[in-house]
């Protein structure tokens, strides 16, 4: 029952004006007693400020994630990723695949990490681009792939869920450019790599493919192996691992609501413990 008046109140809140739903939004904070307020931006995007920082989101109903502020949110998601778990060194590089709209370069800041964010969706990737790169095109607007070349994209940007590998109840089918992380950290001329964060919806099997000889690079490896490749909507903990232990990984963390895995390089473990 909460599951259904929930989606009802998603649905009423995508459908009202603009010049209905964010005064009431606003007025609704204010009487709950919190700082945040929202405002709408060109595109359909959204402003929320938390009274301390400011975040650009795509789709309106999700800026409730932060009524307990910003920070709170972004340190909340990168423990779902394991990340809070981690002793990160300051300099390295976090490279952030299904980046969204890039909340964890909120988290990779606060850690003193470089932050390169891959996001196809156009509206996703220049949120992120407002949230990070102050609003200069910094996000490659493309998809992680074992190879260098053009594919399908199922997008259903609402639920975060578009993927390269066919979805159930997707909105619209577009043709996006898709690399693969080695020749990007070839061509950026990267050295190494603090953590690198997998979220591919259910491609992450192909993305890390695509990785063989940056992998050796990494440090950690964070991936989301949930139940969202395809259709049928599997996981990927078995691919995932059979490519992360062949490369020298050992698993560190897990998360099994979000069913992550963060994976660190036994090799480089070694080496900083000598």
């Amino acid at each position: 029952m909460k599951a259904v008046i929930r989606d009802i109140k998603q649905g009423i809140a995508q459908v009202m004006p603009p010049a209905i739903y964010f005064p009431f939004a606003n007025a609704k904070n204010t009487v709950q007693g919190r700082r945040q307020r929202v405002r709408p931006l060109s595109d359909g995007l959204v402003e929320v400020f938390d009274g301390q920082q400011t975040i650009c989101i795509s789709q309106r109903i999700r800026h409730t994630r932060y009524k307990r502020g910003i920070a709170t949110w972004t340190d909340f998601l990168a423990s779902q990723y394991n990340l809070n778990k981690l002793q990160v060194r300051p300099g390295g590089v976090f490279i952030d695949c299904g980046a969204n709209v890039g909340e964890l370069g909120y988290w990779a800041r606060s850690k003193q990490l470089q932050y390169h964010a891959f996001e196809p969706e156009t509206r996703e990737a220049n949120c992120c681009d407002l949230n990070n790169f102050g609003g200069q095109p910094g996000t490659n607007r493309m998809g992680l792939w074992y190879e260098s070349t053009e594919l399908k994209f199922y997008s259903k940007p609402e639920s975060a869920d578009s993927s390269f590998i066919e979805i159930a109840d997707y909105h619209q089918v577009k043709t996006i450019k898709v690399t693969t992380l080695d020749q990007y950290v070839r061509e950026k001329g990267i050295q190494s790599i603090e953590v690198f964060k997998v979220e591919a919806e259910g491609a992450e099997p192909e993305v890390l493919q695509g990785a063989r000889q940056t992998l050796p690079l990494c440090r950690f490896v964070t991936v989301d192996c949930g139940r969202e490749r395809g259709i049928e909507a599997q996981d990927t903990v078995r691919d995932v691992c059979n490519v992360m232990y062949q490369y020298g990984f050992r698993m560190a963390e897990s998360d099994m609501i979000r069913l992550s895995l963060l994976f660190e390089n036994r090799a480089q473990a070694e080496r900083l413990a000598a």
